[in-house]
Protein backbone atom coordinates (compact mmCIF):
# COMPACT_ATOMS: atom_id res chain seq x y z
CA UNK A 1 0.00 0.00 0.00
CA UNK A 2 1.63 3.48 -1.22
CA UNK A 3 -0.31 7.07 -0.11
CA UNK A 4 2.00 9.79 0.46
CA UNK A 5 1.04 12.92 3.11
CA UNK A 6 -1.28 10.57 5.16
CA UNK A 7 -2.37 12.32 8.48
CA UNK A 8 -3.57 10.68 11.73
CA UNK A 9 -5.61 12.26 14.10
CA UNK A 10 -5.75 11.25 18.02
CA UNK A 11 -8.11 12.88 20.44
CA UNK A 12 -5.57 11.60 22.92
CA UNK A 13 -2.45 13.58 23.51
CA UNK A 14 -0.73 10.65 25.39
CA UNK A 15 -0.94 8.26 22.11
CA UNK A 16 0.57 11.20 19.88
CA UNK A 17 3.00 11.44 22.75
CA UNK A 18 3.08 7.21 22.45
CA UNK A 19 3.93 7.67 19.14
CA UNK A 20 6.57 9.94 19.36
CA UNK A 21 8.20 8.44 22.05
CA UNK A 22 7.30 4.82 22.96
CA UNK A 23 9.96 3.86 25.19
CA UNK A 24 8.51 6.56 27.40
CA UNK A 25 5.21 5.20 27.02
CA UNK A 26 5.34 1.58 27.88
CA UNK A 27 2.14 0.78 28.04
CA UNK A 28 0.87 1.99 24.95
CA UNK A 29 3.12 0.23 22.85
CA UNK A 30 0.85 -2.90 22.49
CA UNK A 31 -1.60 -0.86 20.81
CA UNK A 32 0.24 1.43 19.22
CA UNK A 33 2.78 -0.73 17.61
CA UNK A 34 1.11 -1.76 14.41
CA UNK A 35 0.74 1.79 14.04
CA UNK A 36 4.32 2.63 14.46
CA UNK A 37 5.89 0.01 12.21
CA UNK A 38 3.41 1.25 9.46
CA UNK A 39 4.26 4.79 9.46
CA UNK A 40 7.64 4.47 10.40
CA UNK A 41 9.48 4.80 7.02
CA UNK A 42 6.64 6.42 5.24
CA UNK A 43 7.59 10.30 4.16
CA UNK A 44 4.77 13.07 4.62
CA UNK A 45 3.02 11.30 7.40
CA UNK A 46 2.40 12.39 10.68
CA UNK A 47 -0.38 12.49 13.27
CA UNK A 48 -1.88 15.79 15.12
CA UNK A 49 -4.41 16.62 17.82
CA UNK A 50 -7.85 17.01 17.11
CA UNK A 51 -10.74 17.87 19.56
CA UNK A 52 -13.72 14.97 19.60
CA UNK A 53 -15.86 16.93 18.86
CA UNK A 54 -14.11 18.76 15.69
CA UNK A 55 -14.50 14.91 14.05
CA UNK A 56 -17.56 13.08 15.24
CA UNK A 57 -17.55 11.27 11.55
CA UNK A 58 -14.32 9.39 12.81
CA UNK A 59 -15.42 8.91 16.39
CA UNK A 60 -18.42 7.26 15.52
CA UNK A 61 -16.98 5.14 12.90
CA UNK A 62 -14.27 4.21 15.37
CA UNK A 63 -16.93 3.59 17.98
CA UNK A 64 -18.97 1.20 15.54
CA UNK A 65 -15.88 -0.76 14.61
CA UNK A 66 -14.49 -1.51 18.12
CA UNK A 67 -17.87 -2.07 19.45
CA UNK A 68 -19.42 -3.88 16.74
CA UNK A 69 -16.71 -5.71 15.78
CA UNK A 70 -17.01 -3.95 12.06
CA UNK A 71 -13.25 -4.54 10.86
CA UNK A 72 -13.57 -3.60 7.05
CA UNK A 73 -11.46 -0.36 6.33
CA UNK A 74 -13.71 2.75 6.13
CA UNK A 75 -10.59 4.40 4.11
CA UNK A 76 -10.56 2.17 1.18
CA UNK A 77 -14.38 1.93 0.73
CA UNK A 78 -15.58 5.19 1.46
CA UNK A 79 -17.85 5.78 4.58
CA UNK A 80 -20.77 3.73 5.60
CA UNK A 81 -23.99 3.89 3.98
CA UNK A 82 -25.63 4.34 7.36
CA UNK A 83 -23.43 7.85 7.83
CA UNK A 84 -24.19 9.49 4.96
CA UNK A 85 -26.71 11.71 6.35
CA UNK A 86 -24.37 12.40 8.91
CA UNK A 87 -21.49 13.51 6.95
CA UNK A 88 -23.69 15.14 4.41
CA UNK A 89 -24.98 17.93 7.62
CA UNK A 90 -20.84 17.77 8.59
CA UNK A 91 -19.98 19.14 5.01
CA UNK A 92 -23.16 21.80 5.37
CA UNK A 93 -22.15 22.92 8.84
CA UNK A 94 -18.36 23.28 7.50
CA UNK A 95 -19.27 25.14 4.45
CA UNK A 96 -21.64 27.50 6.37
CA UNK A 97 -24.97 26.14 6.23
CA UNK A 98 -24.94 25.75 2.30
Amino acid sequence: MHRENVTFAASSMEIIQGLNQPSQWPAFLRHIAGLIMLTREQIGWDISFEDRRCNMGAFEIAKCVTSDDRLSSYVETGAPSWMWDFFHMERANLNGGV
